[in-house]
């Protein structure tokens, strides 16, 4: 009985360290809720999303850092913070910033610059000397010596670099993977990443091989199917990794595709094609998002949201504003959000908003736990 009940409570104590939870704010109380609706930790001045299992939280005007368990890993004690990445952290202390692992201690094996960089979720900081910038890992090693002009965030594993004012890509080695000697750079993922070489010649570089689309004035990232929107005298169509058209420019606006599925808008109204082109849904709404895991997709009409299945019947009556994402521009909002439904279900939960303020709601449409916020994010 007693191994049991150790067994139990071990189990319970990873199942709380992996749940994952939303940050929110109600009444000037933040705190974080889990997928049963359920406060796991409140009653902090200021908080902030969880990254690398800890969030960071204020009491009494200090930053600290608690665990997926609600649990205070690290006391507050800091003027400042940033988020954990790869088991360290940035925090700002007696005036300046240092790193600190997970259990709040000092690290001091970094190469002594004047500024330091918080690191990505790979292992991978920025090291600047003078006006070059390098890369360095958790260890304090270089791995890239400073010699570029800019380095952006890791993402899918890529870092875009720029030199002579002209942008490429390395991997997580530092190896250049796509040539410095782009005026542009999308977001490369899976080995793939749209690029601009002279003004307005837009092309798909894949294996560092740069493949020109004629008369394309403007392109959006590849998702993580390997297709990206491209415009084409003012209209919009779908391209692969290859370069081809796989739906053609014809549309006013498209948005990616989930499950061979995609909204686009003819003239005035959202629709959905599959990938033959064919019309899943004809168009008559105001605008539409991308269908879900959960089979849903939210559509507009008039000024709220609803959501609709794939036969488009009616599954939530149209009563919400919903999350605005990280879309942002007018080209931009004609496309696909690329990092994948943040608008929408997201494993059986949608953040949705009305009078009442923010609130998820399943796919019955039912409130979670009944309650409503004054800010909500994502679940991460």
């Amino acid at each position: 009985m007693r191994v049991l009940l150790s067994l139990f409570m071990l189990l319970s104590v990873v199942f709380a360290e992996a749940q994952e939870l939303a940050l929110f704010n109600k009444d000037g109380n933040w705190g974080y809720i889990n997928r049963e609706g359920k406060v796991v930790a409140d009653n902090f001045e200021k908080a902030k999303q969880f990254n690398d299992d800890a969030a960071g939280v204020m009491k009494d005007g200090k930053w600290g850092f608690i665990n997926r368990a609600g649990d205070m890993i690290i006391e507050p004690q800091f003027d400042n913070a940033r988020d954990f990445h790869a088991g360290i952290a940035l925090i700002h202390q007696d005036g300046e910033w240092k790193y600190i692992n997970k259990q709040g201690k000092i690290l001091d094996h970094f190469p002594t610059k004047d500024k330091v960089y918080g690191f990505t979720d790979n292992g991978r900081a920025i090291l600047r000397d003078g006006d070059k910038i390098g890369i360095m890992d958790t260890e304090g090693n270089i791995i890239v010596e400073p010699q570029y002009q800019e380095i952006k965030a890791y993402k899918h594993g890529y870092a875009k670099v720029k030199n002579d004012n002209k942008w490429g890509y390395i991997d997580e080695s530092g190896k250049v993977v796509v040539d410095i000697e782009y005026i542009d750079l999308g977001r490369m993922r899976n080995g793939v990443v749209w690029g601009m070489k002279k003004k307005k010649e837009y092309g798909v570089i894949k294996n560092n091989k740069f493949v020109v689309l004629d008369g394309v004035t403007d392109m959006l990232n590849f998702d993580e199917n390997g297709i990206a929107p491209a415009k084409k005298k003012k209209k919009v169509g779908h391209v692969n990794g290859d370069g081809e058209w796989i739906t053609e420019p014809k549309y006013k606006a498209v948005k990616g595709f989930y499950d061979g599925i995609a909204p686009v808008r003819e003239k005035k109204t959202w629709g959905y094609i599959d990938m033959d082109e064919n019309w899943v849904i004809k168009p008559k709404y105001k605008d539409a998002e991308i269908f879900s895991a959960d089979g849903l997709a939210p559509v507009k009409e008039k000024k709220q949201w609803g959501f609709i299945n794939k036969n488009d019947e009616e599954i939530i009556p149209m009563k919400y504003d919903i999350t605005a994402g990280d879309i942002g521009g007018l080209f931009a909002q004609a496309f696909a959000n690329e990092e994948r439904q943040t608008k929408g279900f997201v494993n059986g939960l949608a953040r949705v908003k009305t009078k009442k303020g923010w609130a998820f709601i399943d796919t019955q449409g039912n409130v979670l736990g009944n309650q409503w916020y004054k800010n909500l994010e994502l679940f991460k």
